[in-house]
């Protein structure tokens, strides 16, 4: 199966040999893991992941995404109570894009969504799909203007927008450059 470990290992500037140790096996054992000369079990993957910092599907993707989705095993209601599914996992759900960004939240601003310190993760965007953004947390680049993280609704004229937060004024008939939703919250 081919891999992208041998890259990944160069990006980190790291020897075989380091790898090696941090997956605890031999040189060798790791050589053959890299060329695909032996193949690689969920368990080794998960290793080899860890060991270059990066997740599975980027040694390997031509899994496709859906081979390291994560189990969804509740629902969250009312008074955020969880509501588990006593019969396993529901679905399965993508985990966040090792290749995101993130920006750390300062102040108080925009609690009760996001507190002091808590990291908004998202994907890097050079363009602004409406299908992917209204309605929905973004980190948002207002045309020729300052990037905000604010939920973006239709304004007031076509091609417009309003930007909303949770304490702060909304921003009204903007035109937008670029936008990426909040794919993840790692909470301070």
């Amino acid at each position: 199966m081919r891999n992208r470990i041998g890259e990944r290992r160069e990006q980190l500037k790291l020897s075989k040999t380091e790898v090696a140790r941090r997956v605890g096996t031999s040189k060798q054992h790791y050589g053959r893991l890299e060329s695909g000369e032996t193949g690689l079990d969920p368990e080794w993957l998960k290793a080899l992941a860890k060991a270059l910092e990066c997740r599975p599907i980027d040694l390997v993707p031509d899994l496709g995404e859906a081979s390291i989705a994560v189990p969804l095993l509740g629902y969250v209601g009312a008074g955020e109570k969880v509501f588990n599914y006593d019969d396993g996992e529901l679905e399965r759900v993508e985990p966040p894009p090792a290749q995101s960004f993130a920006v750390r939240v300062r102040g108080d601003s925009m609690w009760p969504a996001y507190r002091e310190g808590d990291l908004l993760f998202y994907l890097p965007s050079d363009t602004f799909d409406p299908q992917k953004c209204l309605y929905r947390d973004c980190i948002v680049q207002v045309l020729e203007g300052p990037t905000y993280v604010k939920r973006i609704i239709p304004g007031p004229e076509p091609g417009t927008y309003t930007l909303t937060s949770y304490r702060a004024p909304e921003i009204i008939g903007v035109k937008i450059q670029w936008a990426s939703p909040v794919l993840w919250i790692k909470r301070a």
